[in-house]
């Protein structure tokens, strides 16, 4: 895959974002794919009202346009934007996109994001779900790339379930009260025999394995993958 990003001589990837945890994640999934390249935070302000939809294809591509109309960036260079949500089954799949009105959270980033995942496990506890199955929850990636003035779209989806604990130290946000589907089939990708048996056990939150594992289940890094592959046959949204 770094083949393609250096026929396309693309060397920095400007992210729509200035969350600090979601650019390291961004970098440390590219270069565990051994793509050479840079993300660098937008260093701009994104109005409230550009992400005012209710989807996350909607706010992902107007925050790219935004970004991209803003900084018109060279050749070399991509706009990345992401939207991506949390949904549990037993919550009628909220939070959604909207976590932190949903949550009543001030200040969602706040110790990895810790106040997220508790704020789930609170809302579990006082609607009284405890059944696994209520308890399916999914991470989504929606991410639109505009690279030459061509606009790309991919999305990635994470199965698991909640606990009522939060446990690890690695990750933000939800990650320290999901566990993976066993049956993922990316869980036999992992390298490590030990972390590999665990997942399948489901005895392991996403923060209690190191990013380099997380990386290879992470929603994000599925959505990265399909987006290269329409970045590499040229096929835009």
């Amino acid at each position: 895959m770094e083949v393609i990003f250096r026929m396309l001589n693309i060397q920095h990837i400007i992210l729509a974002s200035n969350n600090q945890y979601k650019i390291k994640e961004f970098q440390s999934i590219f270069d565990d794919m051994g793509i050479d390249v840079n993300v660098i935070p937008a260093n701009i302000e994104i109005p409230e009202e550009v992400e005012h939809f209710d989807t996350y294809a909607e706010n992902a591509r107007a925050k790219a346009i935004y970004v991209y109309e803003q900084l018109k960036p060279d050749t070399n260079t991509l706009v990345l934007a992401e939207d991506s949500g949390f949904e549990v089954a037993g919550l009628n799949g909220f939070p959604g996109l909207h976590a932190k009105r949903w949550l009543g959270i001030e200040n969602p980033l706040e110790n990895q994001g810790l106040p997220l995942a508790i704020g789930i496990v609170n809302k579990l506890k006082k609607a009284g779900i405890v059944s696994r199955n209520d308890r399916r929850a999914k991470y989504i990636a929606y991410l639109v790339a505009i690279y030459n003035r061509d606009i790309f779209e991919s999305v990635g989806e994470l199965y698991g379930y909640v606990i009522d604990k939060p446990r690890g130290t690695y990750g933000w946000a939800y990650d320290k009260i999901f566990i993976v589907d066993s049956a993922d089939p990316r869980i036999m990708q992992i390298p490590n025999e030990n972390v590999r048996n665990q997942l399948i056990n489901e005895e392991l939150t996403l923060a209690e394995i190191e990013p380099r594992y997380k990386n290879i289940l992470s929603h994000r890094r599925r959505a990265i993958e399909e987006l290269v592959n329409k970045i590499l046959f040229l096929q835009p949204s």
